[in-house]
């Protein structure tokens, strides 16, 4: 019985702890975006795409590879070969 009740005190003090470092830390992450856009307005070299090819090639039924490589499409403004491997998910 000690046992227990020592163990929801630790789970109760350890979640506490937990929300405190997610509310005081939120802000921070919630206002700088960004790097979303930056990364977004910057077009993959073609090392980066060929590396892709590969990976998508090595594992071709996982669909986050299909997801990305439809991406990197979107962005050449190579909408077919976009469609392709959204056909792939």
């Amino acid at each position: 019985m000690k046992l227990s009740l020592t163990l929801t005190r630790f789970s109760l003090i350890f979640l506490v702890s937990i929300a405190l470092v997610f509310v005081f830390s939120y802000p921070t992450f919630a206002t700088d975006t960004s790097w979303i856009k930056e990364a977004y307005d910057k077009l993959p070299s073609k090392e980066q795409i060929e590396q892709h090819k590969r990976d998508v090639l090595k594992d071709p039924d996982n669909p986050n590879l299909h997801y990305i490589m439809g991406i990197i499409y979107s962005r050449l403004e190579e909408y077919e070969k976009k469609k392709n491997e959204y056909s792939n998910l």
